[in-house]
C-alpha cells in the first residue's frame, strides 16, 4: 500500500475526529471494517480526540422476575443516608468475600465489584398488563395503547450527535433480539414516537445478519477480473478475512504503522476470523453437506439453526468486537420471554394454581422451588453478561485512560421486579424492585463498587441518571410517562412518589460523580 494510501484512512478520520470506522477493501468490493488506529492520525489530531471521548451503551434486558435477596449481595453494612424525599441505605461493595451474591455467583462480579452499581428500590411507574407484559418500560417505551408514548432511551441516542455525530460511518445499531419469534409493537423494547403513531426499531435475530452489518459488506454485486464480469458468489466460499488478506497485509505492513496498533489489527483480524468460523461451525453442525463459509454480501433472509446458548454466546463475542473497534456506540439485548432453551421452561411453574393458592403448605413447597429455579435462571444469563463485561474491561480504550468497561455503562434490567415466591397469591407481573445493575463509569461519570436503596423510585429516574451521566441533555419531562392514575398503580403511596419526582429530569441523588 502506498503511503498516500494510507494517508487517505486517516485523513478521512480528520474530516471529523470522531469517525472513526475504516475498512480494508478485497476483491468484489468487499469491505471489512478494521478498529481505530491512533498512529494513522496525528499528535494534533490524536490530541482532539482524546479530550473529546466516546460515550458507549449496552443494556441487557431479561424476561420475567427476580428474587432480590438471592441477585442482590447479602451481609452488607449498610449505612442509611438522609435525605430529604428518599430513604436511602447505602453499602459499598470493596470488602464482600467470596461469591458477590448468589444469583451472580461467577467469579468475575467479585473481580469487577467496585465497577459495579446495584440500585435497589426501583419500580415501574404504570401497571404492566397481562395481555402484553412482555414489552419493556426498562428504556422509558411502551407499544400498548395506553402506555408510555415515548421514545425509548437507545432510540434516543441513537439519534443523537453525541453519540453519531455528523460523518460516523460506524452502524447506528438499534439492537438484537434473542428469541424464537419476532417481538411486535406490545413487547419489543426500542421504539421512536412520532405524534400518536410509534415505529418498532428493527433488530436482528441472526448472528450471520449481524456480523455482515458490523464488520463486513460489499459495494459492488460484480467485479470485473481479467476483462471478464464475475458474479460475487464466486467469493462466497472465502472467509471475509480472506478477502481482504492483501489489503491487511500492505496496512500492517508500513511504517506509519505503530507497534500496538499492529498487535490490535492482528487481534481484530484473528477475532473476526473466530468469529465467523464459529458462526458458520455451528451453522453447518447438523448439515451433510460440506461447510459453506458466509458471505460478504448479508443474507437476504436470517437463516440459523445455533441454539439459543450458541446464539448469545456469538453475539457476546461480536459485541465486545464492535464496541471495542468503535464499529457502534449503542446495542441492546432482548431477550423475549419465549425462549424456553437454555434455562428451561417455567413459566407455568411460577403461576401458582388455583388450588396451590388455596392451599398454605402448596404454596410454601412451591416457593422453595421457585427460590432455586430463580437461582439458576439468573445464573444462566449472569453467566453471558459477566463474559461481556469480563471482554470489555480487558479491552484497552485506544482513546481515553482505562478499560473499555471503564468508558462505557451496562446496563442490565428485566421485564419485571422482585417476586414473593411464598405468598399465596402471585404477584410476578409488577414491576416492584426491579433488577438494576449497572457496570462501568461511564467515563468517571458514575459511583460505583455500591449498592445503594432508595426504598420507592421511579425506573424513569434511572434513565435520567444514565443519561446525564453520558451527556444526553434530558427534558423537564424527563424520561417515560408518570401518567398512569392510581387505580392502576398496584404499588401503594403512588401520589407520594409521584410528587418525588415533580421535576422529573433531575438524576437519583449519589450516583452522578460532582
Amino acid at each position: 500500500m502506498k503511503r498516500s494510501d494510507l494517508e487517505k484512512l486517516g485523513d478521512n478520520m480528520l474530516k471529523n475526529t470522531k469517525n472513526r470506522r475504516q475498512f480494508l477493501v478485497g476483491m468484489g468490493g468487499c469491505l471489512v471494517a478494521i478498529p481505530f488506529l491512533p498512529s494513522m492520525l496525528s499528535r494534533k489530531a490524536l490530541a482532539q480526540i482524546q479530550n473529546d471521548p466516546v460515550n458507549r451503551l449496552i443494556t441487557f434486558l431479561t424476561p420475567h422476575f427476580t428474587i432480590a435477596e438471592n441477585f442482590h449481595p447479602q451481609n452488607l453494612n449498610l449505612s442509611h443516608i438522609p435525605h430529604s424525599y428518599y430513604d436511602i441505605s447505602e453499602a459499598m461493595f470493596k470488602n464482600i468475600s467470596g461469591p458477590f451474591s448468589k444469583s451472580l455467583n461467577e467469579s468475575i462480579f467479585h473481580q469487577l465489584r467496585e465497577k459495579i452499581l446495584i440500585i435497589d428500590g426501583v419500580h415501574y411507574p404504570v401497571r404492566v398488563g397481562n395481555d402484553n407484559h412482555p414489552k419493556s418500560f426498562a428504556l422509558g417505551a411502551s407499544g400498548s395503547d395506553n402506555g408510555i408514548q415515548e421514545t425509548s432511551l437507545d432510540a434516543q441516542l441513537m439519534k443523537s450527535n453525541l453519540f453519531y455525530p455528523s460523518g460516523y460511518t460506524g452502524r447506528k445499531f438499534t439492537g438484537i433480539e434473542i428469541s424464537p419469534y419476532e417481538s411486535t409493537t406490545k413487547n419489543n423494547m426500542s421504539y421512536i414516537w412520532t405524534g400518536s403513531q410509534v415505529e418498532k426499531l428493527s433488530q436482528f435475530r441472526d448472528p450471520k445478519a449481524i456480523f455482515n452489518y458490523l464488520f463486513g459488506g460489499v459495494t459492488n454485486k460484480s467485479v470485473v477480473v481479467n476483462q471478464q464480469t464475475v458474479d460475487l458468489e464466486l467469493s462466497n466460499k472465502k472467509l471475509l478475512v480472506d478477502n481482504i488478506l492483501d489489503s491487511y497485509k500492505s496496512v500492517k505492513s508500513h511504517k506509519r504503522i505503530g507497534t500496538e496498533d499492529k498487535r490490535k489489527l492482528d487481534q481484530h483480524v484473528q477475532s473476526l476470523f473466530e468469529i465467523q468460523t464459529k458462526i458458520q461451525s455451528k451453522i453447518d453442525n447438523n448439515s451433510n453437506q460440506a461447510p459453506q463459509t458466509i458471505s460478504c454480501q448479508p443474507p437476504n433472509e436470517p437463516q440459523s439453526n445455533i441454539s439459543v446458548n450458541e446464539k448469545i454466546d456469538i453475539v457476546v463475542d461480536m459485541l465486545a468486537l464492535a464496541i471495542g473497534c468503535d464499529l457502534t456506540r449503542v446495542a441492546s439485548v432482548y431477550f423475549n420471554c419465549g425462549i424456553n432453551e437454555g434455562y428451561g421452561e417455567f413459566h407455568s411453574k411460577v403461576h401458582p394454581s388455583v388450588e396451590d393458592r388455596k392451599n398454605k403448605a402448596q404454596t410454601d413447597a412451591r416457593g422453595d422451588f421457585l427460590m432455586g429455579l430463580m437461582v439458576d435462571f439468573d445464573r444462566y444469563f449472569a453467566k453471558y453478561a459477566g463474559k461481556l463485561l469480563q471482554k470489555l474491561d480487558s479491552m484497552q480504550d485506544p482513546l481515553n485512560e482505562g478499560s473499555l468497561l471503564d468508558n462505557s455503562l451496562f446496563y442490565w434490567t428485566s421485564m419485571h421486579g422482585h417476586n414473593d415466591v411464598y405468598q399465596i397469591w402471585d404477584d410476578s407481573h409488577d414491576g416492584e424492585r426491579l433488577r438494576t445493575f449497572i457496570a462501568g463509569g461511564a467515563g468517571g461519570k458514575i459511583q460505583t463498587g455500591k449498592y445503594i436503596n432508595y426504598g420507592h423510585t421511579f425506573q424513569n429516574q434511572v434513565l435520567v441518571t444514565m443519561a446525564k451521566a453520558l451527556g444526553h441533555p434530558v427534558g423537564t419531562k424527563g424520561i417515560g410517562d408518570y401518567g398512569e392514575t392510581a387505580e392502576k398503580y398496584k404499588l401503594k403511596n403512588y401520589d407520594k412518589f409521584t410528587s418525588i419526582v415533580a421535576n422529573k429530569s433531575t438524576p437519583l441523588p449519589r450516583i452522578l460523580k460532582p
